[in-house]
Formats: structure tokens, C-alpha cells, sequence
């Protein structure tokens, strides 16, 4: 094995030695401090990981692509982290930091004492049905139960936090945490009272095609829907004040989408790759649209812009890419933004990045003349 480590002794890439090079177990060295994002990306069929005595940080996405890992190993002479049956929890084994996703296993209980599940413990574990909280656990990370394909059920037992139907939520019910994505239901009613979709909730749920959201909610947090692929409508009630980075990215099936008026923010990315959403009526209150907001939406040909909008970014509608799934396309001749009026934000932005437009609250020439022999006022 070729093992990459910098000078501030992180581990940046692991590489074969040569084609032919078959490994099980991966050891790192000793004097390793750090593990990169990315660097196991390259390292496939391993099956075990033993982790050094030095090791005293983890991206915590690093072994998202890891689908054959089924354990952990480490001494105990490491001062920060512990290993119990091939998983990884802090030195205290009160934090349960990462579960080797190549497990077969189709259950889980996690141990009586365990207080946190760390961001992305369970992501991508492709065979999970059932994890089930026990009573200790009060706190669960971003993304811990994200991108496991067969997750039906996330069981509690006590009340720090709460179970409805499989789906994870704080004790009140006013956070929802983690939707299963193995769930098979289209349609899903997000119970009236919660005000929080938290990060990264829904992210792939391919089988949703539709959400009620009730009045309640005021906050829907960042890559809360992403890559839920066969989501065709989306309607923000009223009472939505903040959507979150990346919310809606890669609904590729999203055609409609009704925004709040009182949402003033749509930040980065929040409907990029949404491929067949044709096109967007902005509500009067909006005031900045953000880098990437609407990037590779292909299909996109209207969007209407009102004067509330002070801001937008110059990126905001990028679709000028190279290919996506092997075809080329810039959507630059299809999309036209409506504006109010001449010299208003939305109307200098689309004269200055060449975008079409057209301006809404003027009185075309054959209308005035229609207006002038019928006698109406204009």
C-alpha cells in the first residue's frame, strides 16, 4: 500500500501498490493524527481497518464509500477513540462515532449507556432495517441514519427522544431528525406541530413523490429533501421563514415548487440539479438569491423575479456544463425572467448576464391601441 501523509501528519490518500494488489485489512501507520476526507476513496474489497494509537481526528464522511468495511480495530492505548465489536465510539463509549457500513446485519440496538450518535454513524449503510435508541441516547448528529437504503424503523425507548412510525424526532415532536429512506410510502404528512426539518432529514428518499408540510413549520434545514429523486411537488406554507443550503439539490423529478413569501434568503444550491422544474414565480418579499440557487436546472424557462429582490448572484442560474449522464446542453436560449419593471434589480441582472427577459408591468404598444379605440385607461 502507498499511504500519502503530509507534514502536519494527515493521512490524505491511500493507494495500491499495483493493479494486482489484493487487500483485506488496511493497517495505518503509527504517527498518522488525522484522516482526511477522501482518503480511502481509491481502496476497494477491504474488509478491516486497524487505526493508530496516534490517531486523534476523523473526517467524518471518510468512510462513506467503504462498502465492504466490517471492522474497526484499535488499541487501547489510543486517547481518543475505542472500538467495541468493530465499531467506533470515543474513549468514554458514550459517543457512538462510526459503524462500518459493509455489515450485513439487518438490525442494530445500540448499548444501554450511549448518550450520542455522531454525525453520519450509520450513513450508507446499505443493509440496516431497524436501529433502535435506548433510553441513555439524547443527542443525534446530522446525517446519522442518512443514505441507508433499506432503514425502515428507527425505534426509542424512553423519552429524550420520540419514534412515530419509524420516523425519528426530539422528545416535543417539534424537530424532525431522520426519515427512514427504505420506508416505501409516496406520500408522507409531516405531523402538525413540528416546526424543524432538520439537516440532511429526507436527503435520498427515493421513494417520496409527494410532502405535506404542515403550518407549523418555520424552518427546513440544509440538504433537509436533497437527492430525493422521485419528489415531483414541493408547497413551502407560509409560516417557512428559512430554507437551508442544498434543501432541494438533486430532486430530479421536482416540476413545481411553491415558495413562501416569507422566506427571504434562497441560499446556495438550495434547487440545483432539479432537472425538470420548468420554471419558478418568485413571491414578492424575496430579497437575494444565492450562488448556484437554480445551477443545472436544464429544463428551467421562466423564472419571475419581483422588486423585492436586491440581490443575485452572478452564478445563480449557472447551467453552462459539460455533460450531465453524457449529454451536453447550456439552457441559456430557453430561460426568460420576468421582471416588473425596467431598471429594477431583477431587469439590470438579466441585461448584464445576458439572460432573456421580459418586463410584466408595461403596457405593450397593440395594447395601448387597443386600449385608446375601446376607450379604457392605461
Amino acid at each position: 500500500m502507498i499511504f500519502s501523509i503530509n507534514s502536519n501528519n494527515e493521512l490524505e490518500m491511500i493507494d495500491y501498490e499495483s493493479d494486482s494488489e489484493d487487500v483485506t485489512e488496511i493497517v495505518i501507520p503509527e504517527g498518522v493524527t488525522h484522516i482526511s476526507e477522501g482518503a480511502l476513496d481509491r481502496i476497494f474489497d477491504f474488509k478491516r481497518l486497524v487505526l493508530p494509537d496516534s490517531l486523534t481526528s476523523i473526517e467524518e464522511s471518510v468512510f462513506f464509500l467503504c462498502d465492504t468495511l466490517l471492522e474497526f480495530a484499535i488499541n487501547e492505548n489510543n486517547k481518543v477513540y475505542s472500538c467495541v465489536d468493530g465499531i467506533i465510539f470515543d474513549k468514554q463509549k458514550t459517543s457512538l462515532l462510526h459503524y462500518p457500513i459493509g455489515r450485513e446485519d439487518v438490525s442494530y440496538a445500540v448499548s444501554d449507556g450511549i448518550t450520542t450518535i455522531g454525525d453520519f454513524a450509520f450513513c450508507g449503510c446499505e443493509y440496516i432495517e431497524r436501529i433502535e435508541l435506548p433510553a441513555s441516547v439524547t443527542t443525534v448528529g446530522m446525517g446519522s441514519f442518512s443514505s441507508c437504503p433499506e432503514l425502515k424503523k428507527i425505534d426509542v425507548t424512553g423519552d429524550s427522544l420520540k419514534s412515530i412510525g419509524g420516523v425519528l424526532f426530539d422528545a416535543d415532536g417539534r424537530t424532525l431528525i431522520a426519515y427512514p429512506a427504505g420506508l416505501k410510502e409516496s406520500h408522507y404528512i409531516i405531523p402538525n406541530g413540528v416546526t424543524t426539518i432538520g439537516d440532511i432529514a429526507f436527503e435520498g428518499c427515493e421513494n417520496l413523490k409527494k410532502i405535506t408540510i404542515p403550518t407549523s413549520v418555520t424552518t427546513i434545514g440544509d440538504d433537509a429533501f436533497a437527492d430525493c429523486s422521485s419528489m415531483i411537488e414541493i408547497t413551502l406554507p407560509e409560516s417557512v421563514k428559512t430554507l437551508g443550503i442544498r434543501a432541494f439539490s438533486g430532486c430530479k423529478a421536482l416540476t413545481s415548487v411553491n415558495l413562501s413569501s416569507n422566506i427571504k434568503v434562497i441560499e446556495e444550491a438550495t434547487f440545483a440539479e432539479c432537472e425538470n422544474l420548468k420554471s419558478i414565480n418568485f413571491p414578492e418579499g424575496i430579497k437575494t438569491i444565492k450562488e448556484s440557487a437554480f445551477a443545472f436546472c436544464r429544463v428551467l424557462e421562466q423564472v419571475t423575479i419581483p422588486d423585492s429582490v436586491t440581490n443575485i448572484s452572478n452564478r445563480a442560474f449557472d447551467n453552462n456544463v459539460t455533460s450531465i449522464d453524457g449529454v451536453a446542453f447550456d439552457n441559456s436560449d430557453i430561460l426568460t425572467i420576468y421582471v416588473s419593471r425596467k431598471n429594477s434589480y431583477a431587469y439590470e441582472y438579466a441585461v448584464e448576464n445576458n439572460i432573456k427577459f421580459k418586463v410584466t408591468g408595461e403596457v405593450s404598444f397593440a395594447d395601448r391601441v387597443r386600449m385608446l379605440f375601446s376607450g379604457e385607461n392605461g
